[in-house]
């Protein structure tokens, strides 16, 4: 039989190897866990994203007036290639932010 003091103490230690595994495991776990710093992060990025498509429009719009101010081949070409470039710039954005939206909503 035990005494009470030796039934704390072991009562004591078993709290203490309780306490150690659930410290470990939120060591173990922390890299992964998600935390609110990571909606912020997201929101930013977002927000840089939609100034990158709004770039990107824009000079959408100069390309397209410049095609239209100069009629030579070689300019319409050049202007199609960057219109082009601008609009997949657009649709990588797009993506990155869906993409965010989607992690941060899942936080």
């Amino acid at each position: 039989m035990l005494t009470p003091a030796e039934l704390k103490r072991v009562a004591d230690y078993d709290q203490s190897v309780v306490d150690q595994v659930q410290r470990e495991k939120e060591y173990a776990d922390r890299p992964t866990k998600k935390t609110a710093v990571l909606v912020d992060l997201f929101a930013a990025l977002e927000a840089e994203a939609l100034d990158s498509i709004r770039e990107a429009a824009s000079e959408i719009g100069v390309m397209l007036k410049c095609r239209d101010r100069f009629k030579d081949q070689t300019i319409s070409d050049l202007t199609s290639y960057f219109i082009t470039l601008a609009k997949y710039q657009i649709e990588e954005d797009s993506n990155d932010i869906t993409r965010w939206r989607k992690e941060s909503q899942g936080i």
